[in-house]
């Protein structure tokens, strides 16, 4: 972009000077003020001009285009679509006028004439991508907006006015009082910009009500406001030091946009100190601070950059110490268009502005987000935050998805507006019955728990019905729902909403088994070297499960028993199912469970097993309610199925034998909930009243 500004303004002197005798006054006059950069007073001139070239075609064309670049510079994309039109008609040769073409089309929302005049570029000149580029922005700038993000966008009634209002900026630390540029009625600079067009803008402020109203803007006055361009405001967490960016304009001298450092005086502010950035010729605007305050985030078209204007930092010591030299933050985020209006959220974050990134149509805002690697990874926002205008100047207030922006798209008040964005919280919820195991009867009064690996706890007792329900649950976390009743065993089901984009009600059925003395329940997957009552690791798992289950049933105590096969004698199968008993007990004794509430014992091949119905699916040789006997198995058929029956007879059980111990044990210390939006210092959450939308 850069490179074709250059290109046009040596174009300008070389006509200027070869043709200076028959071009009309006007047009000469508009040349120079393109040349310095006056757009508004430029195409004003170039205007009166080109209605005084009569013969010269040539020139009539130049004109032309450079009356549609003073309405693209002053962001009026329908206006400059015209005259970049008109200048193709009028035979302008520069194949550089159908890509600016296509870019307005593309802004102003014609994605087919757009792409088509993308094409046309990329035909005309292969080597340069933004002919392709521009191809594949309109095709997700389409894309995009079919398939919204959950961003809520909304336009701030009480900041905005006819004239144009952007660069927003949290100016206390609960987020109760913005800044924020506007050229509106009360700017001490009350004259029309020649580059911009309208007023010269000063930095306003306004500030939340306890009824949820934002007040009335007003500028913060001398002396940081100026008769001249003031804004891009960045604050420390404090709101005691301010930055900005200021913009003399002297008897069409542009000097250069600066940045400058004033500290809190009173209620308002001391006298504001250049910080030493660049030369004077050079745009050095729109500052951020980082949190600790030793790093300053800026726009400038220093040398050394990529393009047009690029994202570059300064860093200090400490905050007493002056900045180094200018770093510029590489070419992840910047490009050979223009970046701008940099946000440091955090170390890691960056939100930024760009009209070269792929992007729905002039500036789109992105978010930088720094990777192990120490590279940026580039994101765009897309539609609403983007749209096809140009969309600027996003803050966000802490760890929410929740602050302003700028844009000049269609609806506003005038020019740019400011937007409240927010990510609605997702809802999330957790319900089902409580039900008897057997019956499947409704349990009315069942205590019932969700807690969450984040610390949330919520309990409640089932309804009359046998129902539960846990609304509003944060997001991103694992959780567990458990039930009990007296004289019932607990139970319990887990989810997770971690990685889940969209509301959600999470339901399941809680079926509770009523506690039974001296029932058998089988303990699965539980092996045993040949012969021998070391447990094997694989155990492991299942003995877990045990522990689990003894955890969450603190008031009964179990006898735990093993079995054996039919081989060997009644002797030595006796004495290895005592041992491995025990060794099961000293292995829940070792994860934490209290030796009083376990008891074991050997039953050696004395309890034959009945097959249950899950057995009797698994071997079709067997059905349900078959005994296992030695009797029996020596009358199956061959040996496999013999092996099948042995191995079934060889299993752990447990059996409960009292179901009102108490356990001397403290209580575990469930985890403390975080706040995932938590803040270092203690913030409000602000949202727009319905009074302000």
């Amino acid at each position: 972009m850069r490179k074709a500004k250059t290109i046009i303004a040596l174009f300008v002197f070389v006509i200027s000077v070869s043709t200076s005798i028959a071009q009309p006054k006007d047009v000469a006059k508009g040349m120079e003020l393109f040349d310095n950069g006056e757009w508004s007073l430029a195409k004003d001139y170039l205007k009166d001009g080109y209605n005084s070239i009569k013969s010269d075609k040539e020139l009539k064309a130049k004109v032309t285009f450079l009356v549609a670049e003073c309405y693209n510079n002053m962001k009026n994309t329908k206006v400059a679509e015209v005259w970049y039109l008109k200048a193709i008609k009028r035979g302008y040769t520069d194949p550089l006028a159908i890509l600016l073409y296509a870019d307005m089309l593309k802004m102003n929302e014609n994605y087919d004439d757009a792409i088509a005049q993308y094409k046309e570029y990329r035909d005309k000149v292969p080597s340069d991508d933004r002919g392709a580029y521009g191809v594949e922005s309109c095709e997700l700038a389409a894309k995009w907006k079919k398939n919204p993000t959950r961003h809520e966008v909304e336009a701030m009634a009480y900041f905005n006015d006819r004239e144009v209002d952007f660069a927003p900026a949290y100016a206390k630390k609960d987020y109760k009082v913005v800044y924020f540029t506007s050229s509106r009625e009360g700017a001490i600079g009350d004259k029309l910009n020649s580059i911009s067009g309208i007023n010269y803008t000063d930095i306003f402020m306004t500030s939340l009500d306890r009824k949820g109203k934002w007040s009335v803007p007003v500028p913060i006055g001398p002396p940081v406001n100026t008769e001249f361009d003031e804004g891009g405001v960045t604050l420390n967490r404090k709101a005691n030091v301010m930055f900005f960016s200021r913009c003399p304009l002297e008897k069409h001298e542009i000097h250069g946009c600066k940045i400058y450092e004033t500290k809190k005086k009173g209620m308002g502010w001391g006298d504001p100190t250049e910080v030493p950035i660049g030369a004077d010729s050079i745009d050095i605007k729109f500052p951020s601070i980082s949190k600790n305050e030793l790093v300053l985030y800026f726009s400038a078209d220093l040398p050394g950059g990529y393009g047009g204007k690029d994202i570059w930092m300064i860093k200090r010591e400490k905050k007493t110490k002056n900045f180094g030299e200018p770093i510029n933050m590489g070419p992840e985020i910047n490009t050979f268009g223009e970046e701008n209006y940099p946000f440091s959220h955090d170390d890691s974050t960056l939100y930024f502005s760009s009209n070269q990134h792929l992007g729905m149509g002039g500036f789109d805002i992105f978010v930088a987000k720094l990777q192990e690697d120490g590279k940026w990874k580039i994101e765009n926002m897309q539609y609403p935050i983007n749209s096809s205008s140009n969309d600027i100047g996003l803050i966000r207030q802490g760890k929410r998805h929740i602050g302003f922006f700028a844009s000049d798209r269609p609806g506003g008040k005038g020019g740019f507006d400011i937007y409240y964005y927010e990510i609605p919280p997702l809802k999330f919820s957790a319900g089902g019955l409580i039900v008897d195991a057997d019956s499947e009867t409704p349990i009315v009064g069942a205590k019932v728990k969700i807690l969450g690996d984040n610390g949330f706890l919520l309990e409640m007792d089932s309804e009359a019905d046998g129902s539960y329900l846990f609304p509003n649950l944060p997001e991103e976390g694992d959780y567990t729902v458990s039930a009990v009743y007296d004289g019932y065993l607990l139970n319990k089901w887990e989810f997770s909403t971690k990685g889940v984009t969209e509301n959600k009600i999470f339901t399941s059925n809680i079926a509770i088994e009523k506690i039974e003395l001296d029932k058998a329940y089988d303990v699965a997957d539980i092996f045993y070297d040949f012969n021998k009552s070391t447990l094997r690791p694989e155990s492991m798992v299942a003995l877990d499960s045990l522990v689990m289950f003894l955890e969450d049933n603190i008031k009964i105590t179990v006898e735990l028993m093993s079995h054996t096969d039919r081989v060997g004698t009644d002797e030595a199968n006796m004495t290895l199912s005592d041992a491995r008993a025990k060794s099961v007990v000293d292995y829940l004794v070792s994860k934490g469970i209290e030796k009083e509430r376990l008891t074991w014992k050997g039953y050696g091949e004395s309890v034959p097993h009945t097959v249950n119905a899950a057995q009797a699916a698994k071997f079709p040789f067997l059905k349900e309610g078959d005994v296992l006997t030695e009797e029996f198995i020596t009358g199956l058929a061959g040996k496999d199925q013999t092996d099948a029956a042995d191995q079934i007879n060889r299993r752990t059980q447990f059996k409960i034998t009292r179901s009102d111990f108490k356990t001397k044990l403290a209580p575990k210390a469930a985890p403390v909930f975080v706040d995932p939006y938590a803040e270092d210092d203690p913030d409000l959450e602000v949202e727009p009243s319905d009074d302000n939308k």
